[in-house]
């Protein structure tokens, strides 16, 4: 006999348009395989679908709403590539934005009780001294909530203010710059705030018994399946980064993104990417040197990029947002960055 205890309630988030439903998990899932393997045949083998069954549920999308969510072109030998449109892109970060409102509630398992709301939520894409800055809060006394949930989910939950403060690194392919695109493709330029910030030096790093040249022979071989990938989770700054990598020379030396191996292995933080190439389950992943340092992996240098914190404007005057500001440039924390490997402050000099 079935008892009340038995049954459990699960919530699931459904973007609808005109009473009609539009984006479910699958869906989600099959927008994300388009933007991350640059084409509708390689997401279909990625998540094991039939070929018609993505058209179809994008055809059935585009007649609901009325315009394009998919894009599609021609490649070369017969190869095709499709790419997700700016309306594609803002309903998957809308869907995301949203999974990780009901993730932070904890009502993607079963349902349970919820706290009270902190004093301030900081979102961020993990990093060791960003942890370090919130341990500080913390110990001050200050009510804080520190979510790990990758940059692109981060400033997502600006968009919803279920975030105060905003932490992320996202590159913009087509501008070469960092976040500020993706502030403005969610309409958060205005309302958002830099509040600090510093430079990152991230790295190829690999297994010391390997030898590698240089960044662009590096990532070749991960097209070419001979190097196998411990990638970061979808949404982060890092795996966006790793994309533009595989994409730029894919394109470069005509190569498809089929033969990479590990691609869907997903890793949330960059300590979890070093220990699976120091236990050799992976080749190679793009990490903090910090973080290579620490593994004694072995690396070659890609870029130093900016690692910014973004308020929202309404809640600059929160004193726990005013302290963390106070805090990001502070001589404490600028000191931090001037003792710890691959960090510098976010004036310096950088490539």
């Amino acid at each position: 006999m079935a008892n009340l205890e038995d049954f459990i309630a699960r919530y699931h988030v459904v973007i609808e348009f005109g009473g009609e439903p539009i984006v479910d998990a699958f869906t989600a899932m099959m927008l994300k395989a388009i933007r991350d393997r640059g084409s509708l045949l390689a997401a279909s083998r990625g998540l094991g679908v039939p070929y018609a069954r993505l058209w179809e549920n994008i055809a059935r999308m585009e007649r609901i709403i009325g315009r394009k969510i998919v894009k599609t072109y021609k490649g070369g030998k017969g190869r095709g590539g499709a790419s997700l449109t700016g309306l594609g892109e803002r309903l998957l970060t809308l869907y995301e934005a949203a999974q990780a409102r009901l993730e932070r509630a904890g009502l993607m398992g079963p349902v349970r009780s919820i706290s009270d709301r902190p004093s301030v939520v900081i979102a961020y894409s993990h990093d060791p001294l960003i942890s370090v800055l919130i341990s500080e809060l913390l110990r001050e006394g200050n009510e804080v909530d520190g979510l790990c949930l990758g940059s692109g989910l981060s400033i997502a939950m600006l968009t919803l203010k279920e975030a105060d403060v905003a932490c992320a690194h996202l590159y913009d392919f087509e501008t070469g710059t960092y976040n500020e695109p993706y502030l403005r493709k969610l309409w958060l330029s205005d309302k958002v705030e830099k509040i600090g910030g510093f430079l990152r030096e991230l790295v190829l790093a690999y297994r010391s018994e390997l030898e590698i040249e240089d960044v662009e022979s590096a990532v070749r071989n991960i097209l070419l399946g001979k190097l196998r990938l411990a990638n970061r989770n979808r949404g982060s700054g890092t795996r966006v980064y790793m994309d533009y990598l595989l994409k730029k020379d894919a394109q470069k030396y005509r190569l498809g993104m089929g033969n990479v191996r590990g691609y869907e292995t997903e890793f949330r933080t960059h300590e979890e990417v070093a220990k699976q190439i120091s236990s050799k389950r992976a080749d190679i992943g793009l990490m903090l040197r910090y973080i290579a340092e620490k593994h004694e992996l072995k690396w070659v240098h890609v870029t130093w990029e900016p690692y910014e914190c973004y308020a929202l404007k309404e809640r600059v005057q929160n004193k726990v947002v005013k302290r963390m500001r106070e805090l990001l440039n502070s001589e404490w924390f600028q000191s931090l960055l001037n003792t710890i490997l691959g960090y510098k402050t976010l004036d310096s000099n950088y490539k």
